[in-house]
C-alpha cells in the first residue's frame, strides 16, 4: 500500500475495509452531533437543510459534492451565465486508489454526456475545444428537457450553449443532428446530419451554420454516426426507418473537394445483397447496427447489419465507392481467421486494431485485444481473461502506443477505465468511474465509455456517482499521461550577451499550444521559468546572460488544457566567456521533481452572500506566472483542511470569481481558496472567515447541515 498526502493510493483491500468501516462509525457520531445540534438550532421560523442519506463510502472521498446532492436543484442559472459563458463547473481531484487526475466538467441536476455514439472523440483536432450535450435549464430559452450542444474550453472554461437558436430552422437541424463530428483538419468546424443534407458550423466564427452539402431523400432524416475519416470524408446515413420495405442510403462526401466538384460525393444503398455468409441474413440489411471508417489510408468502413439480438456476428469491410464486388469480412464468429470483435477501435493508419474478444476463435483468452488489421495476426493481449459485459475501446487519437478500454459485469477491473499499451507490455487502471451506483435503472449513456484526446492524454467518459439517480449523469476527464516535452533542445548561437535556443516539437503534439523555457546555473536543481508567458515558437532568445557564467536549459510543452509536461528535455549547457563560449548536450531528457515551490497565497478573499445558500466568492491572484487553477474548500464546522473531503470547485487561472450555488442555507459557510500550479503545488490556503493559519485539522468526514 502506498499513501500519499494521506490518500491511499493501491491497494490492499484490507485496508480499504478498515477505512470504510471507520467512515461508518465517524458518520454515525457525526450523525448523531448533527441531529442534537439541529435540535437545538430549530426554532419557530428556522428552516432546516435537508440531510442527505449517509452511504457506506464516499466514493473518490469527494465528502462535500457528495454531501450537495440532494442540493442540485433549483440552480440559480441566470446567475451562473455572463456574456454568454457560463461559470466553470471543474472540480479537480485525484482518484483515490490509481493516484490519477480527474477533472468533474459538469455540476448540474440535468443529464450532461459527451456523445451519443462510441468510439468518438469529444475534442475537435487540436484538442482546444470539448463538445457535450446537457439537458439543462438555459436562461432565455424554454426548458423542454431536451439536449442542447455545448462547447468546453480544453481547460473546462469557456461553457457555452451553440448558438443555433436563430430560427426554427437551425433548431431543428440541432435537434435532430444527434452527435457532432468534428473536422480533421480546421479546430473551428464541426458537422452535423439532417433530412436535406450535411449542415457546417463554424464555432469560432458565431457559430455560423451554412448547409455543406445537399442530400436527396429529404424527407428521411440523415445522422453521422462515424467520426471524420482521416482524408476528412464524412459517412453521412439516412436513419433507419423501421421499413423493412425501404434501405438506408449511405453518402460519402469529401471535404477536401470543393462543393460541385465530381466525385465529391459518393451514395449508394447499404443492401448490397450479400449471400451465402455464414452468420448473415439478407433479409435484415434493410438495417444497420455499426458503421465507422477503420481510419485506413483508402478510407474503407465497417457495417454491421441488425441481428436478432443488436449486431449479427459478421461485419463487413466497405470500400469507400461501395463497390460491392470488392467487399470483403472484416470479422466473424464464423471463420477461425476472423474473431468476432466487440466495440473495435483502429489505430491512426488503421492498420492495427484493439477490441473485446478472442485472439483467435476458440481460443480460451477473450479479454482486450490488439491485432494487425493487415495481415490478420494477432499482436498481443492487453488484459487478463476475463469476464465481463459491455466492453467499450478508445484509440481516437495518435498515440500509436496507448489504447483506452471499460467494461462492466464481474471483472475486478469493471467500471474502471484501463490504458493498455498496445504492444502488450503494460495495462492498467487510470480510473475508478464508480457510476451506476444510485442504485436505480440506468441510462446508456452511463456506462463508462471511454474517449481518447488527439494526443492521448486524456480520456472522456461519464458517470452518474454525483447525481442522485442513474438515469442521469456528467462528464468527467482523467488524465492518463502528461504532454511530452519538446525534443533536440540545442543552442543555435552563443555570444557573451545571448543565447539563442531552438527546439523540435515532440513527436505527438496536436494538442500542444506552446512552451516554457528553464534556465539553471545549478545543473540539477534550482530552475528557474525565464520566457515570460507560453510562447508558440521554436526558438528562444535568452538575453539576460553574463560573461563568467554557466547556465543549463530545458524546455516544456503545455496543453491547451494547461497540462505541463512532468518532466523536462534534454538539457543543453553553455558557458559563457570574454574569450569563447561553447555549448553540450549536458543531459538527456527526463528529470523531474524540477519545481517543488509552492505558489504563494492569493489575496483579499472576499465572500458575499446574494441569497440563501448562494455566496460569491472574490479573490485576487497571486504574482506567481506558473498558476493553473485554484481548489475552493468549503465547510461549515469551521476553516476547512485543504484535502479532497472539502473540494467543491476548482476554476481556472484566469478565474478570480466564484458563485456557490449550493451552500447550506441554515449552517455560515467557511471557505479556503488555494492556488495550484502546473506541477501540482498548492499554496497555503486562504481563509474566510479570515484565518491565514493552517493548523485547522481535517473536519469530520462528515459535517451536519
Amino acid at each position: 500500500m502506498v499513501v500519499s498526502n494521506g490518500r491511499v493510493r493501491r491497494g490492499d483491500f484490507q485496508v480499504l475495509r478498515v477505512k470504510e468501516m471507520q467512515r461508518k462509525i465517524c458518520n454515525f457520531l457525526c450523525l448523531i452531533t448533527a441531529t442534537g445540534l439541529l435540535f437545538l438550532l430549530a426554532g419557530p421560523g428556522v428552516v432546516l437543510a435537508a440531510s442527505d442519506p449517509i452511504p457506506s463510502i464516499y466514493y473518490q472521498d469527494l465528502v462535500e459534492l457528495f454531501n450537495r446532492k440532494s442540493m442540485n436543484a433549483p440552480k440559480p442559472s441566470a446567475l451562473l451565465v455572463e456574456n454568454g459563458f457560463w461559470q466553470t463547473e471543474i472540480v479537480i481531484f485525484r482518484d483515490v486508489e490509481y493516484g490519477s487526475e480527474v477533472w468533474k466538467l459538469t455540476n448540474d441536476p440535468d443529464y450532461s454526456f459527451h456523445h451519443n455514439s462510441v468510439n468518438r472523440s469529444p475534442w475537435n483536432c487540436d484538442g482546444s475545444l470539448i463538445s457535450m450535450m446537457s439537458a439543462r435549464n438555459v436562461p432565455g430559452l424554454p426548458y423542454e428537457g431536451w439536449f442542447h450542444y455545448f462547447l468546453i474550453g480544453a481547460a473546462g472554461d469557456s461553457l457555452r450553449i451553440l448558438n443555433l437558436y436563430g430560427n426554427s430552422r437551425t433548431r431543428a437541424v440541432l435537434d435532430n443532428g444527434q452527435i457532432t463530428a468534428w473536422d480533421r483538419f480546421s479546430s473551428s468546424l464541426m458537422y452535423f446530419g439532417y433530412a436535406d443534407g450535411l449542415y457546417k458550423v463554424d464555432v469560432r466564427n458565431n457559430d455560423l451554420m451554412t448547409l455543406e452539402e445537399p442530400l436527396p431523400n429529404t424527407s428521411v432524416r440523415k445522422q453521422i454516426t462515424s467520426f471524420v475519416s482521416e482524408n476528412n470524408k464524412v459517412l453521412v446515413n439516412d436513419r433507419n426507418t423501421g421499413d423493412p420495405t425501404y434501405f438506408p442510403m449511405i453518402y460519402m462526401i469529401d471535404l477536401k473537394k470543393p462543393s460541385g466538384s465530381p466525385d465529391r460525393v459518393k451514395s449508394y444503398s447499404i443492401h448490397f445483397n450479400l449471400t451465402g455468409i455464414a452468420g448473415h441474413d439478407v433479409a435484415t440489411e434493410d438495417a444497420y447496427h455499426d458503421l465507422n471508417f477503420m481510419r485506413t489510408p483508402d478510407d474503407a468502413w465497417q457495417l454491421n447489419y441488425e441481428g436478432p439480438n443488436g449486431g449479427e456476428m459478421v461485419t463487413f469491410r466497405i470500400p469507400y465507392d461501395g463497390d460491392r464486388d470488392s467487399i470483403s469480412i472484416a470479422f466473424t464468429d464464423y471463420d477461425p481467421v476472423y474473431p468476432y470483435y466487440s466495440h473495435p477501435s483502429w489505430r491512426y493508419d488503421g492498420q492495427y486494431v484493439v477490441f473485446g474478444g478472442q485472439s483467435r476463435r476458440g481460443v480460451d483468452d477473450w479479454g482486450l485485444q490488439c491485432r494487425n488489421q493487415a495481415t490478420q495476426t494477432p499482436v498481443a493481449v492487453l488484459t487478463p481473461l476475463l469476464t465481463c459485459s459491455d466492453i467499450h475501446t478508445a484509440w481516437d487519437g495518435y498515440d500509436p502506443d496507448w489504447a483506452f478500454a471499460s467494461c462492466m459485469g464481474a471483472w475486478p477491473w469493471a467500471k474502471r477505465i484501463i490504458k493498455a499499451k498496445t504492444d502488450g507490455s503494460l495495462t492498467t487502471p487510470i480510473v475508478n468511474t464508480n457510476t451506476r451506483i444510485n442504485g436505480t435503472s440506468s441510462d446508456y449513456s452511463t456506462l463508462p465509455r471511454p474517449a481518447q484526446s488527439p494526443d492521448g492524454t486524456k480520456v472522456a467518459f461519464t458517470s452518474s456517482m454525483l447525481q442522485t439517480v442513474d438515469t442521469k449523469a456528467d462528464l468527467y476527464v482523467a488524465v492518463a499521461r502528461r504532454p511530452y516535452p519538446p525534443v533536440n533542445v540545442r543552442v543555435l548561437s552563443i555570444s557573451r550577451t545571448q543565447v539563442l535556443l531552438a527546439w523540435d516539437r515532440p513527436r505527438i503534439a496536436r494538442e500542444t499550444k506552446g512552451f516554457h523555457v528553464y534556465r539553471s546555473t545549478d545543473a540539477d536543481n534550482q530552475y528557474v521559468e525565464i520566457s515570460p508567458a507560453l510562447i508558440p515558437e521554436l526558438v528562444y532568445a535568452d538575453n539576460t546572460v553574463t560573461s563568467g557564467h554557466t547556465y543549463y536549459y530545458a524546455v516544456t510543452s503545455e496543453e491547451f488544457s494547461g497540462l505541463e509536461s512532468d518532466y523536462l528535455s534534454n538539457v543543453p549547457r553553455a558557458s559563457i566567456s570574454t574569450s569563447s563560449s561553447n555549448w553540450d548536450n549536458y543531459r538527456a531528457e527526463g528529470q523531474k521533481g524540477w519545481d517543488a515551490t509552492a505558489p504563494g497565497q492569493i489575496g483579499n478573499l472576499t465572500v458575499s452572500q446574494l441569497s440563501s445558500g448562494v455566496f460569491q466568492l472574490t479573490w485576487q491572484a497571486p504574482s506567481d506566472k506558473d498558476v493553473r487553477y485554484y481548489n475552493i474548500y468549503y465547510s461549515v464546522a469551521g476553516p476547512p483542511a485543504s484535502v479532497q473531503e472539502r473540494l467543491i470547485a476548482s476554476p481556472g487561472r484566469t478565474s478570480t470569481r466564484l458563485i456557490d450555488w449550493q451552500a447550506s442555507p441554515v449552517f455560515s459557510p467557511f471557505y479556503g481558496v488555494t492556488a495550484v500550479d502546473r506541477q501540482g503545488n498548492e499554496s497555503l490556503p486562504r481563509y474566510f472567515p479570515s484565518d491565514d493559519s493552517d493548523v485547522t485539522p481535517p473536519a469530520p468526514v462528515r459535517d451536519f447541515r
